[in-house]
C-alpha cells in the first residue's frame, strides 16, 4: 500500500495538463480589440466591425464582436427590395499557434445573431421610416488566418472563412442566399509584448 501511494505521490508531481493554474505556472490572459472587415463574395460587399477578446496562455481565444452594413441586395430577393441593412453580433471562441513569432496562424468560429430590415427606397442611417419589412436569425462562421506582429501592441489579422445563414421567416432574403466565402481583415490591438517581458 505505500508503494502505491508513493506511485500516485510521484505521478502527481509530474502530472501536466492543459489549463494548470498553479503559482509555478498560473493562467496567462491577455486582453485585446480589434477593428476588421469582412468582404462578403455575395454582391462584393463588405461588413465593417469590432471584437473584443482575451486570450489565454498564449493559445486560446474568447471574445464578442459585432458587425453591420447595408446595400443593395434586390437581385438577391424575390421582393425585391432595393435596400437591406445588417445588423449581426455574437460570441466566438478560436487558437492561435506560436503567437510570439512574427508570422502565425489560428482558427476561429463565430456564431451570432443578425438583423436584416429591408427598404423599397434607399436607406438613410437617422431615417426614421419604418422599414417595409424585416426578419432576424442565426449565422455560423468558420474561418483559418495568419496573423503579423506589426509592433509591441498591433497585429495584422487576414483570413478565410465561410459564412452560413438561417433566417426566422425568410421575408427579407431566402436561407443560403448570403452563404459564401469571405475574406476577412483587421487590426489587432493590445499589449501583446508586455506578457513575455514577465516571464523573462
Amino acid at each position: 500500500m505505500i508503494f502505491i501511494l508513493m506511485a500516485v505521490s510521484a505521478q502527481e508531481n509530474t502530472y501536466n495538463y492543459l489549463f494548470k493554474v498553479n503559482q509555478e505556472n498560473p493562467l496567462k490572459k491577455e486582453w485585446y480589440i480589434g477593428l476588421t472587415s469582412k468582404h462578403m463574395q455575395v454582391n462584393s460587399n463588405s461588413m465593417p466591425g469590432i471584437e473584443g477578446g482575451i486570450m489565454f496562455n498564449d493559445a486560446f481565444l474568447a471574445g464578442v464582436y459585432g458587425m453591420g452594413t447595408s446595400g443593395n441586395f434586390s437581385y438577391l430577393n424575390y421582393n425585391g427590395f432595393n435596400h437591406i441593412m445588417f445588423g449581426e453580433g455574437g460570441l466566438f471562441a478560436g487558437y492561435v499557434s506560436n503567437p510570439d513569432q512574427m508570422l502565425h496562424f489560428g482558427g476561429t468560429i463565430k456564431l451570432g445573431y443578425i438583423s436584416l430590415l429591408a427598404h423599397e427606397n434607399e436607406i438613410k442611417i437617422f431615417d426614421d421610416n419604418e422599414p417595409t419589412a424585416e426578419d432576424d436569425g442565426v449565422v455560423y462562421h468558420p474561418e483559418i488566418f495568419s496573423e503579423i506582429n506589426v509592433a509591441k501592441f498591433l497585429k495584422i489579422r487576414v483570413g478565410l472563412g465561410y459564412s452560413f445563414y438561417v433566417f426566422d421567416e425568410e421575408t427579407v432574403l431566402c436561407n443560403k442566399d448570403l452563404d459564401s466565402w469571405n475574406m476577412n481583415v483587421g487590426l489587432i490591438f493590445g499589449s501583446f509584448y508586455k506578457q513575455y517581458i514577465k516571464q523573462g
